[in-house]
């Protein structure tokens, strides 16, 4: 078990094994509601290259830049509901990434591959199971979530993508504190 007392940053909890055809799975637990994402890492290349399952609770907006003066004030949203996102990064930029890791559809960092119609929220002080299936070989990724009083509550169902051939695995977290795994 491990619990994550988080800043701002996205942050990646990664495996030092490599993994080709996978089936991860395990708990997580958030202990408080500060409307952050929690999420997967599958098919980590690099902090560049990866496939992303993030999870958030409700609509919220990332916003960043010189908000005194708006000049480079700009604003993404992020919606309710499960996501799997293909990453790869080709800029430096903190922001852009931050930005683009946080909204909910394609970006010059990211590739919305699906997300959950009935955008259903994560819930503070729920375990939740999650297992994940990858496949390289094929491009199959498959996501199920489910509740310790619901049952299956998600379920993504076949997702196709053949841009990561197997990689780390792993945990992703981005401003939201004490999330345990």
């Amino acid at each position: 078990m491990r619990e994550i007392q988080q800043l701002s940053l996205p942050l990646y909890f990664v495996s030092k094994q490599r993994f080709e055809d996978v089936d991860f799975n395990g708990t997580m637990y958030i202990e408080r509601d500060d409307t952050g994402y929690v999420g997967l890492v599958i098919g980590y290349q690099n902090p560049n290259s990866m496939y992303l399952v993030t999870w958030l609770p409700d609509y919220k907006t990332w916003l960043h830049g010189d908000c005194a003066s708006c000049y480079s004030y700009h604003a993404h949203g992020g919606t309710a509901g499960v996501q799997i996102k293909k990453v790869h990064i080709s800029t430096s930029d903190e922001d852009t990434i931050k930005s683009d890791l946080w909204l909910s559809s394609d970006s010059e960092s990211t590739t919305l591959l699906w997300h959950d119609p009935n955008h259903i929220p994560w819930r503070t002080k729920t375990a939740y199971r999650w297992f994940v299936s990858h496949r390289p070989s094929t491009g199959y990724i498959r996501v199920r979530i489910y509740g310790a009083e619901d049952g299956l509550i998600l379920d993504s169902g076949k997702v196709y993508d053949l841009q990561y051939l197997g990689g780390k695995l792993g945990f992703f977290n981005f401003q939201q504190p004490t999330t345990i795994w």
